[in-house]
């Protein structure tokens, strides 16, 4: 297959310069602060943040070296788009123990900005995947369903990205899923895009399995998050999104259950601590279980998802 090459190229790419970028993120004080009562990850205090810029970065020049699509210039910009967001709130919370970051209605109003400029580009492309009817053109629905499934997934990753290795690696999964979706649809000129990121994902992990020496970031979370949405949306199959991306679903939900079952308590809560996976540390397991099993998790429901489109 001839985007192989692009892989590789792009792994090989992001194994020589992430010592680089490492360097120059902490001199440039772009680093984690971890709060004192969470003390499983308190080692994690001064790792390298934004190491996600290399996602922004590589994937881009292979997309442009290949040729731009009107589909692929609306994944570009609210991949870089959503990318640049994190990076403001990654700058902005690595000022010291009381940065807060960039607000969180600030960081809504960018992704709805951003799926509505993604939504307007891929009007034309408003046709999506239904389980067990045929292929139906949404029309007027596609800019709010762009919207919700863009934000949706933009925080989803960004919320999973809380142990070393975990979003770089159920996001690969996630990858590998609409890659063989684009292949079948002939999308050719996703290709490049999809096979540079995933190159770039695992020379980025060579750098962030336990104990990580450098942390994707909102820089990170956030354009992979606007990625995996925006891809979904040109596949026609965001409606099968939730079961290629179940983890970064369960994960998103156990924050809603815990928030809204401690306020509707009084202050008890469902899990030991939310999101889930830091629960399941709680537990015992270690992180490196954590990604493993995760990741084996999702690739269950990426096979239904398969199934499903199928049958």
């Amino acid at each position: 297959m001839i985007w192989i090459p692009v892989l590789v190229v792009s792994f090989l790419v992001t194994l020589t310069a992430m010592p680089f970028l490492i360097r120059g993120l902490r001199s440039w004080k772009l680093t984690s602060y971890v709060r004192a009562e969470v003390t499983e990850h308190l080692h994690k205090t001064g790792t390298p943040v934004a190491g996600g810029l290399l996602f922004l970065v590589i994937p881009t020049l292979a997309a442009l070296l290949f040729g731009v699509t009107q589909d692929m210039l609306a994944v570009l910009i609210v991949t870089l788009g959503a990318g640049l967001t994190g990076f403001v709130d990654d700058w902005l919370s690595s000022r010291g123990q009381h940065a807060l970051g960039l607000k969180a209605r600030y960081k809504i109003v960018a992704q709805i900005a951003l799926a509505l400029v993604f939504a307007f580009l891929t009007l034309p492309n408003s046709a999506i995947w239904i389980p067990f009817i045929p292929p139906l053109d949404i029309q007027g629905w596609y800019v709010p369903l762009s919207v919700f499934f863009i934000v949706w997934s933009t925080n989803a990753v960004n919320i999973t990205d809380g142990a070393d290795g975990l979003a770089a690696s159920v996001f690969l999964t996630v990858l590998g899923a609409l890659m063989v979706v684009a292949y079948l649809q002939n999308y050719i000129s996703l290709m490049p895009f999809i096979f540079s990121l995933g190159g770039v994902l695992l020379g980025f992990l060579w750098f962030n399995v336990y104990p990580a020496s450098v942390i994707m970031g909102d820089t990170g979370a956030l354009a992979l998050g606007a990625a995996m949405a925006g891809l979904s949306l040109i596949l026609h199959i965001p409606l099968f999104l939730p079961f290629i991306a179940m983890v970064f679903l369960i994960e998103t939900l156990s924050v809603i259950i815990q928030v809204g079952y401690f306020r509707y308590s009084g202050g008890k809560r469902v899990f030991k601590r939310a999101p889930i996976h830091h629960h399941f540390q709680l537990l015992g397991w270690s992180e490196t279980q954590i990604v493993l099993r995760f990741s084996l998790f999702n690739l269950l429901f990426i096979g239904l998802a398969f199934l499903f489109i199928w049958v």
